[in-house]
């Protein structure tokens, strides 16, 4: 929408009326998602990203997948991680995010990984550090975690 952030109905009405994408039930699942997801904030009823979507190169004429609907909005570990990280310390989610992002742009990590590393340089100890990082070898390496 060429903004830092939008008002949620401008926003599912730019999603719906401008792009066409989706149906205004199908955006407010998607903002669902991509809130427990981290990927956006929705405060106020404004919508604000948590990513570095400058940095994405989106095609010309892109158009999502409805299969982007069917993703499971329970927390994932990284979530759980991110909060529990943020949990322990006063730095800011936001703050721990972008470090995140830089660690990813630098290093080409898995976001899960490039959270542990950010988490290191900021001089953050996790909490449940050898059962978290062992979760996430397991889901990088698609071993069955259980």
């Amino acid at each position: 929408m060429g903004e830092e952030r939008a008002k949620k109905d401008d926003f599912i009405y730019t999603v719906t009326g401008e792009l066409g994408w989706f149906t205004t039930k199908e955006v407010r699942k998607l903002l669902e998602i991509s809130q427990k997801k981290g990927f956006v904030s929705v405060k106020d009823e404004v919508v604000e990203p948590l990513l570095d979507y400058k940095k994405e190169d989106i095609p010309l004429g892109f158009k999502p997948s409805k299969r982007i609907l069917e993703i499971k909005a329970k927390e994932d570990t990284f979530q759980k991680l991110l909060k529990s990280i943020v949990g322990s310390t006063d730095i800011d989610r936001k703050e721990i995010i972008a470090e995140v992002n830089k660690v990813q742009s630098e290093m080409n990590v898995d976001i899960k990984t490039a959270l542990f590393l950010a988490a290191d340089r900021k001089g953050i100890d996790v909490p449940d550090k050898r059962d978290m990082v062992e979760k996430v070898r397991a889901e990088i390496l698609g071993e069955n975690s259980g």
